[in-house]
């Protein structure tokens, strides 16, 4: 099977597909990785969305890349995982004041 390319996709949207044909073209997979460092297969899906700094690295490693170009928007050029925000974004929750179900059923009472 000839992979598509040796560059790493920029887009971080096709990236993760990339990265799963490559696997399996050097046949490996993501479970192979998670039971090399001992983590459930969820635990690796979930470095396509959130930092890992260890999974990262070893799919990295698995690939022959650097992680930082494996995932350029989350390294430096040196290696160095970029700040990222910890916890949920303040403005993540919505603030609207919803009546609970008590509050509607007097409210339909009254109108009807």
């Amino acid at each position: 099977m000839s992979l598509p390319s040796t560059k790493v996709l920029r887009d971080p949207a096709r990236r993760w597909s990339w990265l799963v044909a490559h696997m399996k073209g050097r046949g490996s997979s993501l479970s192979a990785i998670a039971r090399t460092i001992n983590i459930s297969r969820s635990a690796v899906q979930s470095a396509k969305y959130v930092a890992y700094p260890r999974v990262e690295a070893v799919l990295a490693k698995a690939l022959d890349v650097k992680v930082q170009e494996l995932f350029p928007d989350r390294y430096d050029a040196d290696g160095v995982p970029t700040a990222r925000p910890v916890g949920r974004p303040r403005n993540s929750i919505d603030k609207t004041v919803r009546p609970t179900v008590r509050a509607r059923n007097t409210q339909a009472r009254k109108a009807a």
